[in-house]
């Protein structure tokens, strides 16, 4: 057995002890750590406060009229930014001179104006070490007067009010100043008070010479023009400033909007690489006239195209394509365009025909889009009426027959009975004949599926043609039923009726599709072909299914493929007087109704 006292420390003494140094150290080196950092940031507040006050005192044994930044107004011999070397450091300084109108003499705007405002100079000093972390700049300001009462005789005022879309005013607005034709140049840049007011004081007089934009961060751009060759009359002229007087010039920005232009076909399906033109309401200049915003563009694989930065306006969309033409919009055209809001807007485009007619119906008294509304076109052999805000698809040939599950091709479909005849009649569906000039007693025909590209759909009604049957075939020779789903290719298509069950059918007369089916992507129908008399065979020219959606336009309706000639346009809605009149219509044309409350 040893004596602990005789043979030193256990390996746990000596390893407690050294953790308890350690700690002791750290804590030490962190105290003086602490101390050198705060000795650090002392000794470099003193180096920054030197500097300022070097800057100070050359500002002051500098003359009265030349205190000013080169370039700047007022004008002097002051760098707007420099960089001053001192105990191996380096520091940024900026100087900024304004002019002051002190109200012991009145004001450039009082009654009566003080003609020669600029009574003293502020001059403002920022001084911050250029590679040292977190250190805040010391700031210094000084007034400036001059040897004799006021400056500047020779001078005027320059007043700019920057106000948002709704006539706020904007503070923190950035305002460039320039002005090449007085000597020396004026270059300034500056910011809103809280008023939206910055005021340029002494200014030298010029004619139509002083250039000022104004904008802020996330805000549009709002500045002058001076007359050029694409802009020869600018709505907005440089300002310009006259002895003693004081100009007031006032500009808009707010925040910009974002726009998604989508262009989809009649089932809002995208439609690619569609090329069109954005523009706004808003001018720059007139005689001719000159848009603030006009550009071409064209929409990506999807039918997309957004504009992350727009200034609000009211914003028109023109299809530059040989293609295609616009069946209408979502919403109508020119839509508004809020600051700071995400808008969609659609264009639904119809491929291109040489005579077309999109009619636009809207209330006389809210100049809202009227849905609902019967448009009916008319000239000798043509007779058609639409209703607007209802987009429509379905299927007039049935020719190519059987074997196809998605409707790709307008003239074939998924699958019958065997005992239809598609393509004896051009265009038509009838019975299969059984010989001696009789048909057979029945059949049936099943669609391919139809793809509304969205859930958000409702849809409406059946149009069905002929809308009369040979009255001996029977009192419902021909029936409809309809499924749908969210689903391509559901297990079961549940083909239904009019009321919802498998047991009633819509026919020519009961068009009503019932609400069952409302946001279900895919449709399918069935049409069923019935005789109590052989001799006689009901027909199926035409079935068009309508439907309202997310890019269904509004209050409009579209006639393509058209004849160039006179036709009567007749436009009549319930509540409404009905509006009619005669339009020659040669090319793709537009027509805006205006319906009265009856």
């Amino acid at each position: 057995m040893h004596n602990r006292g005789q043979n030193g420390f256990s390996l746990v003494e000596v390893i407690v002890a050294v953790a308890v140094f350690v700690l002791f150290a750290l804590g030490v080196y962190g105290a003086i750590n602490s101390i050198l950092v705060i000795a650090r940031e002392s000794r470099l507040k003193v180096a920054v406060a030197g500097v300022l006050s070097q800057q100070m005192e050359i500002i002051r044994s500098v003359p009265y009229d030349s205190v000013g930044t080169i370039n700047g107004l007022p004008s002097g011999v002051l760098s707007a930014t420099s960089t001053i070397t001192d105990g191996g450091l380096v520091f940024n300084v900026i100087t900024t001179v304004s002019f002051t109108d002190d109200a012991f003499d009145g004001t450039a705007t009082s009654t009566p104006a003080d003609t020669n405002p600029a009574d003293y100079k502020v001059v403002t000093v920022a001084v911050r070490c250029a590679f040292c972390v977190s250190q805040q700049p010391a700031v210094g300001r000084t007034f400036v007067a001059p040897p004799v009462f006021e400056g500047a005789p020779e001078t005027g005022s320059l007043f700019i009010h920057v106000v948002d879309a709704e006539g706020w005013p904007v503070p923190g607005a950035s305002i460039s100043i320039r002005n090449d034709f007085v000597n020396p140049p004026v270059a300034v840049d500056a910011v809103t008070d809280m008023d939206g007011w910055y005021t340029l004081l002494s200014a030298p007089t010029s004619t139509l010479g002083y250039n000022i934009t104004t904008t802020k961060s996330g805000y549009s751009l709002d500045y002058t023009a001076a007359s050029s060759t694409n802009n020869p009359a600018p709505t907005k002229l440089p300002a310009s400033v006259s002895v003693g007087a004081a100009t007031t010039i006032s500009f808009a920005i707010d925040l910009t909007a974002t726009l998604n232009v989508k262009t989809v076909d009649n089932v809002c399906a995208g439609v690619s690489a569609v090329p069109f033109a954005l523009s706004g309401q808003k001018l720059i200049g007139s005689l001719p006239m000159v848009y603030k915003f006009y550009q071409d563009f064209t929409t990506d694989g999807g039918g997309d195209k957004t504009f992350s930065a727009l200034e609000w306006d009211n914003y028109s969309i023109m299809l530059n394509s040989a293609n295609y033409d616009v069946a209408g919009t979502v919403p109508l055209l020119p839509f508004p365009l809020l600051p700071g809001a995400a808008q969609n807007a659609t264009v639904v485009v119809a491929p291109h025909s040489n005579n077309s007619l999109l009619v636009i119906v809207k209330d006389a008294v809210t100049g809202l889009p009227l849905a609902d509304a019967t448009a009916r076109l008319t000239k000798s052999g043509y007779d058609q009426s639409l209703v607007t805000g209802l987009g429509f698809v379905g299927q007039t040939d049935w020719s190519l027959g059987s074997g196809q599950e998605s409707f790709a091709n307008a003239q074939k479909y998924f699958s019958d009975s065997g005992s239809l005849n598609v393509a004896g009649s051009p265009g038509d569906v009838v019975l299969k004949s059984s010989g001696n000039n009789s048909f057979l007693s029945s059949g049936w025909l099943e669609s391919s599926t139809f793809d509304a590209h969205t859930s958000d759909i409702a849809y409406a009604h059946l149009y069905i043609t002929p809308t009369a049957q040979p009255h001996k075939a029977g009192a419902t020779p021909l029936q409809f039923q309809l499924a749908t789903s969210n689903s391509s290719s559901p297990a079961v298509w549940n083909f239904l009726g009019s009321d919802g069950s498998a047991n009633t059918f819509y026919t020519a007369t009961n068009t009503v599709i019932t609400s069952l089916h409302n946001d279900q992507r895919y449709l399918r129908y069935r049409a069923f072909l019935s005789t109590v008399d052989n001799k006689y065979t009901p027909i199926l020219s035409d079935f068009y299914y309508t439907f309202t959606s997310s890019c269904t336009p509004p209050g409009q309706a579209f006639f393509t493929n058209l004849a160039a000639a006179t036709y009567t346009l007749t436009v009549s809605k319930t509540g409404y007087q009905t509006n009619s009149g005669s339009l020659n219509i040669v090319g793709n044309g537009q027509a805006v109704v205006n319906l009265s409350p009856s």
